[in-house]
């Protein structure tokens, strides 16, 4: 569920829903989620602690999750560490030199260089880890995935097109018969209503998950302003697991920074227990009847749903491109870590 854990809006449930891989995970993490305790005991995690669920599924962080860099990337961790969030408001000329503030990774702690322009710098005190991944990535860029979110669903309606015109279409439909016999008359109805149920529960599943955390985007009021994030942590052990003193930033400047935070409102809502119950019957109920359906329709039909799956697939690890790349990082000596900043 590493798609979900960076969802902000319908586009990310609707890419997760459309031609699905991972429909057991994706049930079961909506029910660790916002699922009633008796779902939860059936999958074994009654006892699951909250940060446990955060950790892996939601994209907010709070005094019980973290983000840090363990010098390869941005991992989450169960806990609270040392992480101070400073966000740089540039003046917008491009005549500065994008490399006055140094990215190249050193073993000294070392200064930006100076400059008689003036330069707002925010200082985020709340208790909370700040959110590092998010805002690594442009999450606030929907255009791309509203693309591939709507590119998804025509995708999904061509694959039930398809088995609609091997089955009724008077001449496509003679290439795939089943031994020179037409396929059974519930072959069809179940395979299109159950993927169309599969879907519905799904996306139902993913709103669960997406909604259990509070989105807050704040944008640059003056457009001609630049906006730089760093992130410096103390050199630290947090879960038996030992993190050096790094400064972290983003590849490019931001227009925008989003802040997700656990939404204890919604938590153990008995409408979020019932959406959880709701999504996961139709999940269950549609995969079986698209199975049964599969079962009696020309083996053409799971290979173009199968196909559509892939398609899916390489949509989302390419949405989330960015995760394994997109931060420039630089040591610092432990101690004198704001030194660096100043």
């Amino acid at each position: 569920m590493q798609f979900m854990s960076h969802a902000i809006g319908w586009e990310d449930c609707a890419m997760l829903a459309m031609a699905p891989l991972g429909i057991l995970t994706i049930i079961i993490s909506a029910i660790r989620v916002g699922g009633p305790m008796w779902m939860k005991a059936l999958i074994g995690r009654a006892r699951e602690n909250i940060a446990a669920a955060e950790i892996d599924l939601m994209s907010s962080t709070s005094r019980d999750v973290c983000e840090l860099n363990n010098g390869k990337g941005i991992v989450r961790c169960q806990g609270s560490a040392p992480v101070w969030e400073f966000i740089i408001l540039l003046p917008g000329d491009t005549s500065r030199n994008d490399d006055a503030v140094p990215h190249t990774e050193c073993e000294f702690d070392q200064k930006p260089a100076s400059s008689a322009s003036p330069i707002t710098v925010v200082y985020d005190t709340r208790e909370e880890a700040p959110n590092v991944s998010l805002n690594l990535q442009n999450s606030t860029d929907r255009t791309e995935i509203r693309t591939f979110a709507i590119f998804g669903v025509g995708l999904q309606l061509g694959a039930l097109a398809f088995f609609a015109a091997m089955t009724f279409h008077p001449t496509f439909s003679l290439s795939f018969t089943i031994d020179g016999n037409p396929a059974p008359a519930y072959a069809f109805p179940l395979a299109a209503g159950g993927t169309i149920l599969l879907v519905l529960g799904l996306l139902l599943c993913a709103h669960v998950v997406e909604s259990s955390t509070d989105k807050e985007i704040y944008a640059l009021a003056n457009g001609s302003s630049r906006m730089r994030i760093y992130w410096l942590q103390q050199e630290q052990t947090v879960s038996d697991q030992a993190f050096e003193a790094i400064a972290t930033q983003p590849s490019s400047d931001r227009s925008n920074i989003i802040m997700s935070r656990r939404g204890h409102a919604h938590y153990r809502n008995s409408r979020l227990e019932t959406k959880t119950s709701i999504g996961a019957v139709i999940s269950i109920f549609g995969f079986v009847f698209q199975f049964v359906g599969f079962r009696g329709m020309h083996s053409a039909a799971p290979i173009g749903q199968l196909v559509a799956v892939a398609i899916m697939a390489a949509s989302r690890a390419w949405l989330r491109r960015n995760l394994a790349r997109g931060l420039r990082q630089t040591r610092l000596t432990p101690g004198h870590e704001v030194d660096w900043l100043a």
